[in-house]
């Protein structure tokens, strides 16, 4: 782990992005920057199940435009190499953000934000 990582599974689940449009935001002209994101949105902050021994949760955030980007790929990942995701693997759900630092692809999802700002 001196200069990085790389995931080499094979990742099965939903684009966050279909999810947003089922949400009723229209990510197509979003991404084509034909609208606005809603209420001036640049981020999406998650949070995952896991707490540390005070009880603070673990999370981390990313660009809201790399969600509805239609070549981004960004999955709510429920499926490692056809199985089931193993507990260890973030088990029932995690984010796969494709070109993003490991530490933002929350395991254990728990909530989704749509933020002004990145999580702190």
């Amino acid at each position: 782990w001196v200069v990085g990582a790389m995931s080499t599974a094979k990742w099965g689940g939903v684009k966050l992005r279909d999810v947003l449009e089922e949400c009723g935001i229209n990510v197509d002209d979003i991404a084509l920057g034909k609208e606005e994101p809603p209420d001036g949105v640049e981020h999406i902050q998650l949070e995952g199940y896991d707490q540390d021994e005070t009880g603070y949760t673990y999370g981390g955030s990313f660009p809201f435009m790399k969600a509805v980007d239609g070549l981004g790929e960004v999955i709510l990942a429920y499926e490692m190499n056809g199985e089931d995701l193993p507990r260890d693997h973030g088990y029932p759900v995690r984010l796969v953000i494709p070109g993003h630092v490991g530490a933002r692809q929350v395991k254990w999802l728990h909530k989704i934000k749509l933020s002004n700002t990145p999580s702190t």
